[in-house]
């Protein structure tokens, strides 16, 4: 099963968990749950802390004691997802905290990834965190806003196709919503204007004059407009000039 979920913070509070000593993924999920979402301050002693979004800022007493570790664990812990990449830590001992208050300052990497309104399938720990759910909401966006555009830009030129497509390859077709879905398609691969005059070319050649033309898109996806096309580009004849070339393939000069 994959996706996301919602947590309220208060979920460690809640009367139906009882309190004990931590797992590994529990404190790394608390760690998350408790970074501030956006640039804030928090009091340590008589002094404020500035943290920024993804940020929380605890002292090695202080996560012992709520994880039920003795504080070398909750280093070897901290250390270990440093080393990862899963979290950036920066210590000091901020002025009228006490002596020997060290505050840990720890930044949550990724977390835009954890705390995107967005589904995402990305792997969030470490340097292998993928895509983030807001860069692929974005290029899915990108993605359909192109696909709505071809859409569009293929319903306006499938009336031209179909306006020399013979009556036969018309019924065969299934309707213009068929042929504008081929034809979005096959502009990713050509210029209209190479399709076109592949299709101009088709229409006057004995296939479609003995068969009554092939549906339009079939004949879209099987790409036949490229060889019609390039059949129907003028060649030049070998030690001619232009003029000439065109006066033997019958084109009036």
């Amino acid at each position: 099963m994959t996706g996301w979920i919602r947590l309220h913070r208060s979920i460690w509070e809640h009367p139906a968990f009882p309190g004990g000593e931590f797992s590994q993924r529990e404190a790394f999920l608390w760690l998350v749950s408790q970074a501030a979402w956006k640039p804030a301050s928090v009091r340590a002693g008589r002094h404020m802390v500035d943290l920024e979004r993804g940020q929380c800022a605890y002292s090695v007493r202080f996560l012992a004691e709520r994880w039920g570790w003795s504080k070398s664990r909750v280093g070897r812990f901290l250390k270990g997802l440093k080393e990862r990449d899963t979290i950036g830590t920066q210590t000091g001992t901020p002025a009228g905290t006490g002596s020997g208050t060290a505050l840990t300052v720890i930044t949550i990497c990724n977390y835009d990834a954890y705390q995107s309104e967005a589904e995402g399938d990305g792997t969030l720990f470490g340097t292998d965190a993928g895509t983030g759910p807001d860069e692929k909401r974005d290029k899915e966006e990108e993605s359909k806003n192109q696909e709505k555009k071809e859409s569009v830009a293929s319903d306006d030129l499938v009336g031209q196709l179909w306006s020399i497509w013979p009556a036969t390859g018309r019924r065969r077709s299934g309707g213009k919503r068929k042929i504008a879905q081929a034809l979005a398609r096959a502009l990713k691969r050509a210029e209209f204007s190479e399709i076109l005059t592949g299709a101009r070319a088709y229409v006057a050649s004995d296939d479609c004059g003995l068969s009554g033309g092939q549906g339009l898109p079939a004949w879209l996806n099987q790409e036949k407009w490229a060889g019609y096309a390039e059949a129907a580009r003028p060649r030049l004849v070998a030690g001619g000039s232009g003029s000439a070339s065109l006066r033997a393939l019958g084109v009036a000069t």
